[in-house]
């Protein structure tokens, strides 16, 4: 039950630092979100200027989203967490990205998504060192 809680701890301590310097450096479009270094969409299948009336560019948005997962920008922490829970963060991506297709807000999503199935696999991940442990005491006790 450790691998699970220090997962969420290091997962609330990425979202935090990611809310504040959102906060911190909001520039003209509020559309993107960066968790760490993963850019996520708060209106998927929405242009920027379907919203504000001016054109711009969607090569704009094509580009980004080939640095979606950019692993050299992310923080310290991000790279811990995609490095310790990399099935969940796997799953997620293809979850939030079927889920963008049909217009739901990637932000909302991974943050939901995200720390259960991290929790999830953890949780595992704990269960199979645990057992591993307990197969090398009664190894060692019978010896």
């Amino acid at each position: 039950m450790v691998l699970p809680i220090f997962g969420l701890f290091l997962f609330a301590l990425q979202t935090y630092g990611s809310f504040r310097l959102h906060h911190q450096f909001r520039v003209v479009s509020d559309r993107y979100f960066y968790w760490s270094a993963i850019r996520l969409d708060s209106r998927p299948g929405q242009s920027d200027h379907q919203r504000s009336g001016t054109y711009q560019s969607d090569s704009h948005d094509q580009q980004a989203g080939l640095r979606a997962w950019d692993w050299a920008n992310s923080s310290r922490i991000g790279r811990a967490l995609m490095v310790i829970a990399a099935p969940a963060f796997a799953i997620c991506g293809i979850l939030v990205s079927a889920l963008a297709q049909i217009g739901i807000s990637e932000v909302p999503t991974f943050v939901i998504l995200l720390p259960t199935l991290q929790c999830v696999w953890l949780y595992f991940v704990g269960l199979l060192i645990q057992k591993l442990l307990h197969r090398k005491r009664k190894a060692a006790l019978s010896a």
